[in-house]
């Protein structure tokens, strides 16, 4: 039964989230260190492991989440993806990481987040841009 708890639980997305306010902006970043031993990472794909893009998308919102904390209006969820570009892989050992802008922060407006995912030796990864919504 453990392990089928072990499984169901969410991902963590990013290892650590840093957030910078500045007048109607705020600028987020997230890291997050791709562990070879993840349950998701052996059958995608194998013989030549990657981090799934999903949850690339997945590090983007968890940072904006991580950034506003639990504010009155509810968590941060995402609402629509309006563009998702993915350029080079993640493989186990590498370093994520989300520099984010969000707009539209506080609640009940939604946020729109534009993001630049770079591997930790600057090479960028994806690029996102997504609006988020509160939920209660």
């Amino acid at each position: 039964m453990t392990d089928l708890l072990d499984a169901v639980r969410p991902l963590v997305a990013c290892d650590r989230v840093t957030a910078i306010v500045d007048g109607d902006v705020r600028r987020i970043t997230g890291e997050l260190r791709v562990h070879g031993d993840g349950p998701y990472l052996p059958d995608h794909f194998p013989g030549l492991t990657i981090f799934p893009g999903v949850f690339v998308l997945e590090a983007v919102v968890q940072a904006a989440a991580a950034a506003f904390g639990e504010p009155d209006g509810g968590r941060l969820r995402l609402t629509a993806v309006r563009s998702l570009r993915f350029l080079v892989p993640l493989r186990p050992g590498d370093l994520l990481r989300v520099l984010a802008e969000a707009t539209e922060v506080s609640p009940p407006h939604p946020v729109r987040l534009r993001a630049d995912c770079r591997r930790g030796d600057g090479v960028r990864v994806a690029t996102v841009t997504v609006e988020c919504g509160w939920s209660g």
